[in-house]
């Protein structure tokens, strides 16, 4: 075996993969500890337009799924809001992170429903500016705003090469309407992750790689001038 196979062979085998949670996606209505506000605090991670700053408020209705100290429910006021579509948008960082591995679980609820980008006419939730396949939810879904939806996984679709995570701040961006002049909301809960890194070994086998080489090229470089 040569140097330069067996040192690539020592490098695929110290990446590794990390299981919990992406540090930087951050649940709606919760603080940079990961714990809920108490209602009628702003979400400083989540925005809604067309309200616009300041962030949204945490909010709770009678007939919503109650919150909890991991998420609560964001609005854009307390009340009844006027028909139509509201955007919902964080970002969270992956620099540093190997994107095309990640994989995010995560679930959602809402009031009313996951509508369309009217720009695009493409319904569904917006991984850096493409549709994510599979999380259009229409009005007369399986789930509302009593229950979660499904567990969701966002990663990168390779096959297409759209919705894809980026090696740095990711945005992720979630159409939702008001069907009527009611209450409307958003909740989003990231349950787990996979997130493949290099294990902190990786980086002395890098630089004792370079050495490695380095010192190999110096001596085949010295014996082409014998």
């Amino acid at each position: 075996m040569s140097l330069i196979t067996f040192l690539s062979v020592l490098l695929i085998l110290n990446f590794g993969s990390s299981y919990g949670v992406i540090p930087t996606l951050y649940n709606t209505g919760v603080d940079n500890s990961h714990v809920s506000f108490p209602l009628g605090t702003t979400d400083i991670h989540w925005t809604i337009s067309p309200t616009g700053p300041p962030a949204p408020i945490t909010n709770i209705r009678p007939a919503w799924l109650p919150n909890t100290t991991v998420s609560s429910w964001i609005s854009p006021g307390q009340g009844g809001q006027p028909t139509g579509e509201y955007l919902y948008t964080t970002t969270f960082d992956l620099t540093g992170y190997i994107v095309d591995a990640v994989s995010i679980d995560y679930r959602i609820t809402m009031d009313d429903h996951v509508t369309e980008d009217f720009a695009t006419s493409a319904p569904g939730i917006y991984l850096n500016g493409f549709v994510i396949p599979g999380t259009f939810f229409p009005a007369s879904g399986a789930f509302n705003w009593t229950s979660w939806s499904p567990t969701l996984t966002l990663e990168s679709n390779i096959t297409s090469g759209e919705s894809r995570f980026v090696n740095g701040v990711n945005t992720l961006n979630v159409y939702i309407d008001n069907g009527g002049a009611g209450p409307t909301g958003f909740r989003f809960e990231q349950i787990s992750a996979i997130t493949p890194v290099p294990e902190p070994s990786t980086y002395l086998i890098l630089t004792g790689a370079m050495v490695a080489l380095l010192v190999l090229a110096r001596k085949k470089g010295l014996k082409n001038h014998q």
